[in-house]
Parts: C-alpha cells; sequence; structure tokens
C-alpha cells in the first residue's frame, strides 16, 4: 500500500492511459492530479453535500502550496461550516470584506493626509494658502479614499492627463506637484514607505518657451535706443524706467529683479547676492561693476526701504508692462534678457558664458565644475561689457539723467573705497 506524503502528492502521476488521478485523504478531502496542456496540476480538493441537496466543491490551493496537515485543517473548518448551514465560499469571502473595510477604518485617508501637510505649512504666506486650497478643491474626489487605496487609484493620473488634454498644463503641474508633495508627507509619517506617483511628472509636456517681446537681432542697439527715448520720454525718473534699468543692468528675471535687497550689495567684492532666482534656489552671485554698482547705490538713495523696489514682484514689473502697453512699445519686462543673450553672443561670449550670466542651468558637467573656478570672472567681464553697452545708449538719449547717476554717484564711489 503507498504511504500517502507531501512528496508522494507532489511527484505522482496519472496512469498513461488516464488523464486524471484522485488521490483520497479523508472524508470531503482528496487530491486531484490531472493532465493538462500546460502540464500537470496537483490540487487540494474539498467536496461535500449542501443542506438543500446540491454538491458543494472548492479547490482549496496547489499541493505545492499547502501541505496535507494545512489542507486537513481548511477542511475541517469547511466541515463545520456546513454543519451550521454556511456556504464556506460566501463565508469566507465575507470576512475577507470585513477585514478589507476594517482595514480601510484603520488606515488613514486622503483627507488626514492634506490636513497634516497643510499643518505644516499654515506660516506660508496667504497667497500661498490659497494656492494649496484650490489644489485641494481639484482633487476632491481623493479626499476619502483610504491609503491603500490612494495607491491604486487611477483618479490621480487621470486628473493629470485631464488636464494636460484640456491645455491646463499649470494645473496638471500644480496637480502632480501637491500629489508629490502629500506623499513625501505619508513618508514622513510612515503611512508611506515611497512616493508611488513620481512618474506623474512624465505625463505633462515641456511648455513652449513664449517669445518674449524683445529687440531685432540685428537692430540691438537701434532697437534699444528707440525703447529708451520712449520710456524717457518725459526726461525724468519713473518706477517703471528705473525698473527697466535695473534689468538692464543685471539681466535677471523680473521677479528676481523686483526682490533684490540693498543689503546684498557689496562694493568691496563687487558681488550683488540674489537669495532666490527660478533656476537656482540657494540663490546666485552676481558679479558686478562700477557700473552697476553706481547704477544701484543711486537706486537705493531714493527709498528707505529693506528692497530696491517697494511692492510684489509681478506689482513691481506689472508698472513697466502697462507703461510699454499704454504708450505703445513694443516690449514687456522679460525682454532685457532676450536682447542681452543675443548681443552677448554676438559680441564673442561663449554660449555657455552667457547661459551662466541670465542664471540659466549649465547642464554639461565638465563646464560644472569648470564653474567653480574661473567662470565668475567670464561672467563678470561679459556682464560689464554689457553694462557699459547700455550705458553708451542711456547716456545719448538722456545725457542730463545718466550724469545724474553716474557723475555724481562715481564721486561717492571713490570717496568710499579711499575710507575701506
Amino acid at each position: 500500500m503507498v504511504r500517502i506524503t507531501d512528496k508522494y502528492l507532489r511527484e505522482a502521476e496519472p496512469a498513461e492511459n488516464k488523464i486524471i488521478l484522485s488521490v483520497r485523504l479523508e472524508t470531503n478531502l482528496s487530491v486531484q492530479i490531472k493532465r493538462a496542456k500546460t502540464g500537470i496540476t496537483r490540487s487540494f480538493v474539498f467536496r461535500s453535500v449542501l443542506l438543500n441537496g446540491k454538491t458543494y466543491t472548492e479547490y482549496l490551493g496547489s499541493v505545492f502550496d499547502l501541505d496535507i496537515a494545512t489542507a486537513r485543517k481548511l477542511a475541517e473548518e469547511r466541515r463545520e461550516l456546513l454543519k451550521k448551514g454556511v456556504v464556506p465560499k460566501d463565508y469566507i469571502q465575507e470576512q475577507i470584506k470585513k477585514k478589507l473595510e476594517q482595514k480601510k477604518k484603520d488606515e488613514a485617508t486622503v483627507q488626514q493626509l492634506v490636513d497634516l501637510y497643510l499643518a505644516k505649512r499654515k506660516n506660508l504666506s496667504k497667497n500661498t494658502q490659497i494656492h494649496d486650497l484650490t489644489i485641494v478643491r481639484y482633487i476632491k474626489p481623493l479626499l476619502t479614499l483610504s491609503m491603500s487605496e490612494f495607491i491604486a487609484s487611477p483618479l490621480i493620473f487621470d486628473l493629470v492627463n485631464n488636464a494636460v488634454k484640456n491645455n491646463l498644463l499649470s494645473k496638471a503641474k500644480s496637480v502632480a506637484a501637491f500629489i508629490n508633495q502629500l506623499a513625501e508627507t505619508a513618508i514622513d509619517y510612515k503611512l508611506l514607505t515611497d512616493n508611488p506617483f513620481t512618474r506623474l511628472n512624465r505625463l505633462i509636456p515641456a511648455a513652449k518657451i513664449k517669445h518674449f517681446t524683445s529687440v531685432r537681432p540685428e537692430y540691438i542697439r537701434e532697437d534699444l535706443t528707440e525703447i529708451f527715448k520712449k520710456l524717457f520720454r518725459k526726461h525724468r525718473f519713473t518706477r517703471a524706467n528705473l525698473f527697466f534699468l535695473a534689468g538692464m543692468f543685471t539681466l535677471l528675471r523680473p521677479s528676481e529683479v523686483a526682490s533684490l535687497k540693498k543689503a546684498n550689495l557689496d562694493t568691496k567684492k563687487h558681488t550683488l547676492f540674489v537669495e532666490h532666482t527660478k533656476t537656482l534656489k540657494e540663490g546666485f552671485l552676481l558679479q558686478s561693476n562700477s557700473l552697476l554698482e553706481q547704477f544701484f547705490l543711486y537706486l537705493g538713495s531714493l527709498s528707505q526701504g529693506v528692497k530696491y523696489f517697494s511692492g510684489t514682484p509681478a506689482v513691481v514689473a506689472g508698472r513697466l508692462n502697462s507703461y510699454c502697453r499704454e504708450h505703445d512699445i513694443s516690449f514687456t519686462s522679460h525682454g532685457w534678457r532676450a536682447a542681452g543673450m543675443m548681443w552677448l553672443v554676438q559680441n564673442g561670449v561663449s554660449f555657455q558664458v552667457a547661459k551662466a550670466v541670465l542664471t540659466h542651468k549649465i547642464d554639461d558637467d565638465v563646464t560644472l565644475a569648470y564653474m567653480r573656478s574661473d567662470l565668475p570672472a567670464q561672467r563678470q567681464r561679459a556682464l560689464e561689457a554689457w553694462n557699459k553697452f547700455i550705458c553708451e545708449i542711456f547716456k545719448e538719449c538722456e545725457p542730463f539723467l545718466y550724469a545724474e547717476i553716474f557723475e555724481a554717484e562715481k564721486e561717492k564711489l571713490q570717496q568710499r573705497e579711499l575710507k575701506s
């Protein structure tokens, strides 16, 4: 007589002229070994009769997943359920459902995660808080989900995809960024082990670079001369044309120019520190020169504030853009960067140095390593050459205003250098 063991069940096969070999282990429990196209299957099978007389069959699992002892326990559990008039399959599915529901109750919801994230940002600006609440409204369908549902839900990707399809790239980026920040918060609070949403950004195409109204490449001097004349048509300084000059001298982005602080100008080291730029979050050390410094010393003397320009960056830049629109001037506040880039490259400055002057990221590792040594000096020479060019046009268009800045401030700067 053959001894039925786990090893036997994993190796036994039906006779050559048979398809199925059934090995009975006990009442209601057997092992079915069956030839199939994909090979031989070996499964524990529980069979019984329900109270209504119908046959009940349930496959408990493969002999490779269960041993005989475990299969006997499962069979005994099912016999007990049948005695109570309960169908085992229905009972097991109900138990699984209850466990999932309890797990959902025990898990944090997306709403709770959002609350944790917003609590960390409660000291940020009012505009930031309004922006956060706007994104929360976008993701409202997600708020009741548990963490496991949050990870598995296709709604997140649908939200981003739909925004992209409707050409709402700003909304898509905001939602993707917010979801990623939520995931990072969940990791901080041990609610997730990793971030499953990093691929959201891949759904968003790169935004097309807009053409900012500037000057014609082949007529830089002529076009800038015309712009200078129109901006200084009343032969006096205004907040708009001073902002224009500040942008022309630094070639920074409008928001960066509007955020410049007086304390960050160092006339001894000839630097102007920009605390935050679009591409360099840790700040940017602009290599200055005497012309740029004289202008900013004059500009700083016009107000008592911490910054050179009062008001938010958007308002400061808006003044110049509004003036240009009202007086039919084909120029916008971002246009000085395009003009500066064109002039630098046309006048022998390497493309990499010109990019560095405009605080653009340089992807070449060799260039990045080189930048730590003498590239700042190259940036300084390039910006000084551009500043001399700007001053030539300014002096030609407005000799009296030019003298008000540079003749008087030149003497102050010289005296300061002598004292130091």
